[in-house]
């Protein structure tokens, strides 16, 4: 077997604006449309309606977030050219390209070597922290590999137990206001709205696939999404997104990160989290 020696999660150097495939853009465009059909059809509320109903509310939101969020893919790709992906991401997007791509190596050396007992992930083997997008991009990872993984796959049952051990971990670590911290295991830290984003993701595909519980991750997922949309400002840009950050051993270090607006880091993955709840 090939040896794959797993690096750091992300870094400031090495960590890319995360990708949105083609794919993925054409599932929010078409679910933007759906939304906005849907939406039509409904009468418009009356007065005695004003406390509407859960799901109509749940439109309206998605609908803000297309709405608003809906020129970020076209601006990415105009801005970068195009994907890096690095690490595991590379697995999982390679996977999806081409399952007969070796990629299963080297996410079963990230879950072997960076996952802990916990289930959550080391952001390198030498630095003892949780950080949030690190993680972030692991569950999305997993959760995107195990969508095309076919049910008999010898590696499958190896990530299901990783991406299942990872999201109770989650669900125990969720702060009351439905985020996750920029340190995932510290109160004291910032709420992280890239990380909390792909953790939406990678919760709401657990669910829809029946993975996981629905009723103990169902509200979890209902939580983080409605959380993690109170983050885009008038400006249709999420805000509360951690600075690229490069790995460690100092826990301050971590602590101190700054808080960008409008970074590609957690502009996708708000819009990833949306096409997960409308598949």
């Amino acid at each position: 077997m090939t040896k794959v020696s797993p690096r750091s999660l992300s870094s400031e150097h090495a960590e890319p604006v995360p990708s949105l495939t083609d794919r993925v853009a054409e599932r929010v465009i078409n679910a933007r449309l759906a939304i906005e059909s849907r939406s039509k059809a409904r009468r418009r509320p009356t007065l005695q309606d004003s406390t509407s109903s859960a799901e109509e509310r749940e439109v309206q939101s998605l609908k803000r977030v297309f709405r608003d969020m809906g020129h970020t893919y076209r601006r990415y790709r105009r801005q970068t050219g195009g994907p890096v992906v690095p690490g595991l991401r590379d697995a999982a997007y390679n996977f999806r390209e081409n399952p007969s791509l070796p990629a299963l190596v080297g996410v079963a050396a990230y879950l072997d070597k960076l996952q802990q007992a916990n289930g959550l992930f080391y952001h390198a083997p030498d630095v003892p922290f949780f950080w949030g997008r690190g993680d972030g991009w692991v569950a999305a990872g997993m959760a995107e590999m195990l969508r095309d993984l076919p049910a008999n796959h010898p590696q499958r049952a190896r990530i299901m137990k990783g991406y299942t051990a990872m999201m109770a971990a989650l669900l125990k670590y969720q702060g009351k206001d439905g985020m996750w911290r920029q340190l995932i295991d510290h109160d004291e830290a910032w709420p992280e709205s890239s990380s909390s984003a792909m953790f939406t993701f990678a919760m709401i595909t657990g669910v829809k696939n029946g993975w996981l519980d629905a009723n103990a991750y169902g509200p979890a997922a209902r939580r983080a999404w409605i959380a993690v949309v109170g983050y885009v400002d008038q400006n249709n840009d999420v805000t509360s997104v951690c600075e690229g950050t490069n790995k460690q051993n100092d826990l301050n270090y971590y602590l101190q990160r700054k808080r960008r607006t409008g970074d590609f880091h957690g502009q996708a993955p708000v819009l990833w989290a949306a096409s997960a709840l409308l598949r």
